[in-house]
């Protein structure tokens, strides 16, 4: 998308306009293109955050000086369509994020094999000083531009929503891009093979990355939880940790069938005998009882036997 007119920061502000949001002629263009080519498939896209960095003095520390992009974006930074600065969800790339796609800064990468991302001459949306913006230029590295009224390319970015579509392989290098299945994931089964582990809501299937939620019997101490398919063939997926006290997990649905399983820890079921009482034992208010008896009963004996000394 070509763009020969001035202002290119997607959104911006400054003293000249009393710190209020300005609309820039990018932003029209983007939205024009998007109400063009995508405005049917807005329900497939993602209203994700795009970040507008317009804090010159700590990007330019960090993308030409110390070489470390981030994915961390100021609130006051945030493009979205439900903080009511984008109309729809398009914007365009970060500084950070073409830094991340394996752009160099100043010089083109040393591995020679370039990145996803290099496509031309284009803008960014960060501010690399009070009037200049970060760019990919066409000599395969990042730059900054001459100047907001700098004439460069307009790359726009758009998020697909992960119930719309969702990656069948690739790691997202420009020698491996992700591969999409741009169509509703089938349902698969889910379901415990434990009577004490219960999949929440009852559900008994779900679709590719969904979150599912399960608990556990949280008093006693478990030993491992297993995910199979339906012959038993273990699953590889990551056991996510709610709340251990509470016996609450939870994973993302892989692209097939799964089977939860949980082994708790043997109990000790063996119990302390009892010792058994010493009948010769007596409590001390006991023995004195039956001593009295004894020696009342051996003083009638001997009166008995003679009855004129009793006397």
């Amino acid at each position: 998308m070509d763009n020969d007119s001035a202002a290119l920061l997607n959104i911006s502000y400054g003293a000249a306009n009393n710190g209020s949001y300005v609309e820039s002629n990018a932003k029209a263009k983007l939205e024009a293109w998007f109400a063009d080519n995508l405005k049917d498939y807005a329900d497939d896209l993602a209203d994700v955050i795009y970040c507008n960095d317009t804090n010159h003095v700590v990007a330019h520390k960090r993308i030409t000086e110390d070489g470390k992009p981030t994915f961390i974006c100021a609130e006051e930074h945030q493009l979205t369509v439900e903080n009511g600065k984008l109309t729809y969800p398009i914007a365009m790339m970060s500084a950070d994020e073409l830094l991340f796609s394996g752009a160099g800064y100043g010089a083109a990468p040393s591995d020679g094999e370039g990145y996803y991302a290099d496509t031309g001459k284009f803008q960014t949306l960060t501010q690399q000083s009070a009037n200049k913006m970060f760019y990919n230029n066409s000599k395969h590295y990042m730059n900054r531009s001459s100047g907001t009224n700098y004439s460069a390319n307009i790359r726009p970015v758009i998020a697909i929503a992960s119930d719309s579509a969702y990656i069948l392989g690739g790691s997202g290098t420009k020698l491996d891009p992700y591969h999409l299945k741009v169509v509703p994931p089938v349902p698969h089964q889910v379901d415990s093979l434990d009577d004490s582990l219960q999949i929440d809501n009852d559900i008994d299937s779900a679709v590719y990355g969904d979150r599912v939620t399960f608990t556990i019997d949280k008093d006693r101490k478990v030993k491992k939880i297993t995910f199979t398919d339906e012959s038993g063939e273990p699953i590889e997926v990551e056991l996510i940790v709610i709340d251990e006290d509470e016996g609450k997990y939870a994973f993302d649905m892989p692209d097939s069938d799964i089977y939860l399983n949980v082994e708790y820890e043997e109990e000790d079921e063996s119990v302390e005998p009892e010792e058994p009482s010493n009948p010769s034992t007596l409590d001390s208010s006991k023995m004195y009882a039956v001593l009295f008896v004894s020696c009342i009963a051996l003083f009638g004996l001997i009166a008995h036997a003679n009855p004129k000394r009793a006397r």
